[in-house]
């Protein structure tokens, strides 16, 4: 006897939007809709205006495949920013793989330190642990400065490599291991591990499931990588340069004693909107120049 195919049940994308809302809820919360649309608009390459105005538009049955896939491999907890290999930061799509941790938009406080600092509009600065590259890419686009990116994970700097529109050299190596202490930047950028180690596990499924580790664990008591930058820091920056940070909610004071105890001078932490410590910002130590 013949089988006859089975045939795939046809959607519109008014009624693909109904069945991922409805599906995702559990997971997604009240962000199911957005999810939803940015599905869709992936999946069909519509922008979010003309996804409702084509709703009656028929979809593919390979479509629809993929719409039941994504559907099963969020309620599996992957994050949807891995699934559509895409993230938005700072208003700007970047590429990421779970070889990059996902941006979060705390580190837009980061971005924005630096752009109210540093005023001249030459500069060259040295981001460590760029990760996919966000904050190289955005700081070298929005001014006409250069940047030196690190990493030590090849494949993150493969990403932050696609990622890449403007002047950033990448470089993999374990922080300043592959420079030598020129005091050739204007300013250092970090986001670095800040997770204590024990903690790691404790994560949300969706991080510790799915996020690499090694972008997450800065150490017994998540300082190792501050103390690090702190103590090395200053021999890569010129005189009266800066260093940027990103901490955690619960670092604030620690950090401060970090760079105070290495010598740094004016050390600030901003809060982010949600009024939690994000950044630690420090003027280089008095040293001898050779001047």
């Amino acid at each position: 006897m013949r089988i006859q195919p089975q045939k795939t049940f046809q959607m519109t994308i008014s009624e693909a939007l109904t069945y991922l809302q409805k599906a995702l809820v559990s997971s997604s919360g009240e962000l199911a809709l957005p999810h939803s649309e940015e599905i869709l608009c992936t999946l069909t390459g519509l922008n979010r205006f003309n996804l409702y105005l084509s709703s009656k538009k028929l979809l593919s049955d390979k479509t629809v495949e993929q719409i039941r896939m994504i559907i099963e491999r969020m309620l599996s907890d992957e994050p949807l920013q891995y699934i559509l290999e895409s993230a938005y930061f700072y208003n700007r799509e970047f590429l990421v793989s779970p070889s990059v941790l996902i941006p979060r938009p705390d580190t837009e406080t980061l971005v924005e330190a630096v752009l109210k600092k540093e005023k001249a509009e030459r500069k060259t600065f040295l981001d460590i642990g760029t990760g996919s590259g966000i904050i190289a890419c955005l700081l070298t686009e929005l001014k006409p400065w250069k940047c030196v990116a690190i990493d030590i994970s090849i494949n993150a700097l493969n990403v932050a490599q696609k990622n890449r529109r403007s002047d950033i050299a990448f470089l993999c190596c374990d922080l300043f291991n592959a420079l030598r202490p020129l005091h050739q930047f204007d300013f250092i950028v970090s986001n670095p591990p800040y997770i204590k180690d024990s903690l790691v596990q404790e994560l949300d499924n969706s991080v510790k499931a799915f996020e690499p580790h090694l972008a997450l664990r800065g150490g017994d008591d998540g300082l190792k990588y501050y103390r690090q930058i702190a103590y090395h820091g200053a021999q890569y920056i010129r005189k009266d340069g800066h260093i940027y940070c990103e901490i955690g909610y619960d670092q604030e004071e620690k950090c401060k004693e970090i760079f105070k105890t290495y010598g740094w001078r004016n050390v600030t932490v901003i809060y982010d909107l949600g009024n939690n410590p994000r950044v630690i910002t420090a003027q280089v130590p008095e040293l001898d120049y050779g001047e």
